[in-house]
C-alpha cells in the first residue's frame, strides 16, 4: 500500500508478510508510517489489547477486504474563493456592525490584503475571503499616475554640469 492511498479512517490489515495480520484503523497519516489503532486482539504469548495503537509502515499494510477508503473532508474553498477577487477590486466587509470598504491591494493565499478607503488607523486589513464582497460599484479603481519628475532632472543635470573648462555644455547630458 502506498501512502497515497491511505486515508484516516480507513481499515487495514497489517503485519509483516510471514506474522500475524491483524485488523486496525488508520488514526494518523504520517510521511513513512501511519499510527494503527488495533480492532482485535493480537499476539499469541504477549497478548495486546484492543485499542493498542502501533506505527506501521505503509508497506506493511493492505485495505481490508470490501474497505474504501472514507470520502476525504471537503478542501476549504479559501483558494477558490481567492479567485474571485483581484487587485484594485472594490471590495467591503462588516467589522463590529461597521461596514468598512476599500480596495485589493494583495491576494494571498489564505487572506486578501484591503486598504480602507477612510483611515481607520490602520494601513490594511488582511481578512479572509469568505468575509469579503465586491462592493455595488465593483468597477476596479485606475492605479495612480506617478508625478512626472523628468523635466526637472534634465533641468537640474543642465545647471548643474560644466565643461571640463568651466563653461555650460551646449546640450544637456542625458
Amino acid at each position: 500500500m502506498e501512502r497515497s492511498q491511505a486515508v484516516k479512517g480507513m481499515e487495514v490489515i497489517f503485519g509483516r508478510g510471514n506474522g500475524e495480520q491483524t485488523r486496525g484503523r488508520i488514526v494518523k497519516c504520517n510521511p513513512k508510517n501511519a499510527k494503527i489503532e488495533q480492532l482485535e486482539s493480537r499476539g499469541q504469548s504477549r497478548v495486546r489489547p484492543v485499542g493498542t495503537v502501533w506505527t506501521v509502515p505503509y508497506s506493511l499494510m493492505t485495505p481490508a477486504n470490501g474497505a474504501s477508503a472514507p470520502k476525504p473532508s471537503p478542501t476549504p474553498l479559501t483558494t477558490a474563493s481567492n479567485r474571485s477577487f483581484s487587485v484594485r477590486d472594490r471590495v467591503e466587509f462588516t467589522n463590529k456592525g461597521s461596514v468598512i470598504s476599500g480596495v485589493v491591494m494583495r491576494v494571498n493565499r489564505k487572506t486578501i490584503a484591503v486598504k480602507p478607503d477612510s483611515e481607520t488607523g490602520s494601513r490594511y486589513w488582511r481578512i479572509s475571503p469568505g468575509l469579503l464582497r465586491h462592493a455595488t460599484g465593483n468597477a476596479p479603481v485606475a492605479p495612480p499616475k506617478p508625478a512626472s519628475k523628468v523635466g526637472q532632472a534634465v533641468e537640474w543635470c543642465w545647471r548643474s554640469t560644466t565643461d571640463v573648462s568651466g563653461t555650460s555644455p551646449s546640450a544637456p547630458i542625458p
